[in-house]
């Protein structure tokens, strides 16, 4: 008798055919080990991505800022 090429899950989905191998390269509590990771990154990079939005909203005030100080400037020191 053959081996399965395939670890099924065997925890609370078991029932549903879902095959971790074919999934995540992994089998059994390795593979659920790597989805959980997998989760732990996924919501990383959307707490960085957010981050990433904010510090480009700062990076735009701040040039406007800078806009208008040399505007400023340049209005003080003409000649009149």
């Amino acid at each position: 008798m053959a081996k399965p090429e395939r670890c099924r899950h065997r925890g609370p989905l078991a029932g549903d055919g879902v095959d971790l191998k074919l999934a995540t390269g992994f089998p059994g509590r390795l593979g659920e080990k790597r989805q959980a990771q997998m989760a732990q990154l996924q919501q990383q990079q959307a707490t960085l991505q957010s981050q990433l939005g904010q510090v480009n909203t700062l990076i735009m005030k701040v040039t406007g800022a800078l806009e208008q100080l040399d505007e400023l400037d340049g209005s003080v020191n003409r000649p009149v």
